[in-house]
């Protein structure tokens, strides 16, 4: 299996099409990385469900490598639900529809449930049930360990901990199939910014770490980074990293400049506004109102637009290529960064 640098949120069709393509014009091997909103084994935002996607992408290219992100417990859809308790049962029969789908690279994330100090042992002991369950389903799948800041802060001596008993619980399925941990070098995502604050030697110790136990590190959250901020990780010693809302932010833009009239702006944002998965991005203290500004306005269907994006091309009519163009350059502006 031939690893990548760059893993990406499919998080619409234009995205999807816009990887598939430039893989298959570039010859570069490039990730996608679903999460358990976008697509799940009973469907997602995007409008498939797992196995239709990995059967879509595999119809197209064999260039994309296929990675669930954060699989696991308290990580699908019923966890956004006010209310709702999610159901361990979900959770598995989630990673059970990954493990005989076709998925390359499975993320097993259960720090979400057990992000407190108290609660390592049981984080750790679902990590390695996980990993020995999918692994007897299909010993072919690889898999990505570890969390991110935003669910479950660590440092260096917990990530070595963590990779230390992860080894001794699974001996040869860790050392032959556990490809990926997730490091933590100061990234988090607020509307359409970065405003993590970069660590240079956390990400240093942590990549040390990941080389003594001959694991690839991966750095999640890297949207709306600048150059020079990517590159600087990857000359550190990073070797992938994730990007997801940014892509369709990328597109919602170009939609947004084909706007024709008013009449649509505020159709369009009304959609947003109702829809509600603005709130995922902006903090509890924005009050979204019907009489703000077009500049605010315009900055929410950005953060969210993606998640409508079958509606607001129902009233932006535009051909499909133009969006694909602007997504093909972000990506390789990202392999060039990635590989210099």
């Amino acid at each position: 299996m031939n690893l990548a640098k760059i893993y990406i949120g499919p998080v619409t069709q234009n995205v999807i099409d816009a990887v598939i393509e430039f893989v298959e014009e570039t010859n570069i091997s490039i990730g996608f990385i679903p999460s358990r909103r976008q697509i799940e084994w009973s469907g997602g935002y995007t409008g498939y469900n797992t196995f239709d996607f990995i059967k879509y992408v595999k119809s197209k290219t064999n260039k994309v490598l296929l990675c669930r992100d954060h699989g696991g417990l308290f990580q699908g859809q019923f966890s956004k639900i006010k209310g709702v308790t999610p159901t361990k049962s979900e959770d598995l029969k989630s990673l059970i529809c990954d493990a005989i789908s076709g998925v390359d690279i499975i993320h097993i994330d259960p720090w979400k449930k057990y992000s407190k100090p108290e609660q390592y042992e049981l984080g750790l002991n679902e990590t390695v049930n996980n990993i020995i369950l999918i692994n007897q389903i299909n010993d072919k799948i690889k898999f990505e360990i570890g969390t991110e800041e935003a669910i479950k802060p660590y440092v260096d001596n917990d990530l070595f901990r963590l990779l230390n008993d992860i080894e001794y619980e699974l001996g040869d399925i860790f050392r032959k199939n556990v490809k990926y941990v997730v490091i933590q070098s100061g990234t988090r995502l607020e509307g359409t910014k970065n405003i993590g604050k970069f660590d240079l030697e956390k990400l240093k110790d942590m990549v040390k770490v990941c080389k003594h136990f001959n694991i690839f590190s991966k750095e999640h959250n890297g949207d709306y980074l600048s150059d020079e901020e990517i590159k600087i990780r990857f000359d550190n010693g990073l070797d992938a990293i994730n990007i997801a809302p940014e892509f369709g932010v990328i597109e919602t833009k170009v939609l947004l400049d084909n706007i024709k009239n008013k009449k649509d702006f505020e159709k369009i944002y009304d959609i947003c506004l109702t829809g509600g998965n603005w709130k995922k991005w902006i903090p509890s203290e924005y009050h979204v109102k019907r009489h703000l500004e077009d500049s605010h306005k315009k900055h929410l269907i950005e953060i969210c637009g993606h998640y409508h994006n079958k509606e607001i091309k129902e009233i932006i009519k535009i051909d499909n290529e133009i969006i694909k163009k602007e997504l093909k350059n972000k990506l390789k502006n990202l392999y060039k960064i990635s590989n210099n």
